[in-house]
């Protein structure tokens, strides 16, 4: 994968960006700018000015919070449905990105809308779906076929409202089997979940403070709270670059499901309610 993912400093430096939606200042130090088109929040969400040049792959403990991602535990990583969730590479105009997704069919991933379209180039390209991405390791790593958002999104795409996060729902149709012999992740599509005292954890691969090469988790028993319908929020949960389209879990009858994906910073997640299902149902 060192093709895809280079954080040596000796030597050239493939960028690896990490979706958003707003050209941000650089890091302290480095003077090159580079696009960052992961979604940023809405003004009551906290922002996260970053932007790669020479990317580090961690930039201090002290900057995290209570609920800022960890990596995930090994245990935890083999386990189903955590193992369903995979790393996105693909390219946005001319720029190279990173994202996260889970499967939740044999051939279906379930992610962020904005990892897939931009109204200034279209839909993404060259996309890759590593299911399970462990280091340079991966249970399955496939092209996709064909990639869906929801009808509306492309006209908000450049907008931080509400609005477009309330839209931030797409998915991806992979050319192989991501789940042989296993069970893809499960889907409930009730937001109320959310906004109860029960665990959610959050999972996707951070590219900001870490890597981007492994799995990280973060887990949060706060209510999130509404901001738009399906789109909610909380503020305690700061979810690293790279972690948007990675899902949010909640055990419902003992089994971890799928409620919603990570669209923002500032916790920001849009939850699967019914206005996600024809899009999910579209998956084989």
């Amino acid at each position: 994968m060192s093709e895809y993912l280079n954080w040596t400093r000796k030597l050239p430096v493939v960028v690896i960006n990490v979706k958003r939606k707003r050209q941000l200042i650089c890091k302290p130090g480095k003077s090159r700018l580079t696009k960052d088109m992961f979604a940023l929040a809405h003004s009551r969400l906290k922002l996260l000015p970053l932007v790669f040049g020479l990317a580090l792959p961690f930039l201090g403990q002290a900057a995290y919070g209570q609920y800022d991602p960890v990596l995930a535990p090994e245990n935890e990583r083999s386990a189903n449905p955590v193992n369903m969730v995979g790393q996105m590479q693909f390219f946005s105009g001319r720029h190279q990105y990173v994202g996260s997704g889970t499967a939740v069919t044999q051939r279906g991933v379930v992610t962020a809308a904005h990892n897939l379209y931009d109204r200034r180039h279209g839909f993404s390209r060259s996309v890759i779906f590593s299911r399970g991405r462990n280091g340079n390791q991966w249970l399955v790593r496939t092209p996709i076929t064909r990639q869906q958002i929801l009808p509306g999104y492309s006209s908000v795409t450049q907008s931080t409202s509400d609005r477009a996060f309330a839209l931030d729902v797409g998915v991806i149709h992979t050319l192989n089997v991501l789940a042989s012999g296993a069970t893809p992740a499960r889907v409930y599509a009730d937001p109320r979940l959310l906004q109860t005292t029960q665990q959610k954890t959050m999972l996707g691969y951070g590219a900001e403070r870490h890597s981007g090469r492994h799995l990280l988790r973060s887990t949060i028993s706060d209510p999130f709270f509404i901001y738009r319908g399906p789109f909610l929020g909380n503020d305690g949960f700061e979810p690293e670059a790279g972690m948007s389209g990675g899902p949010v879990f909640l055990e419902i009858n003992g089994v971890l499901t799928l409620t919603a994906v990570i669209v923002s910073s500032g916790g920001g997640v849009r939850a699967l309610d019914a206005s996600a299902r024809p899009l999910l149902n579209s998956l084989r």
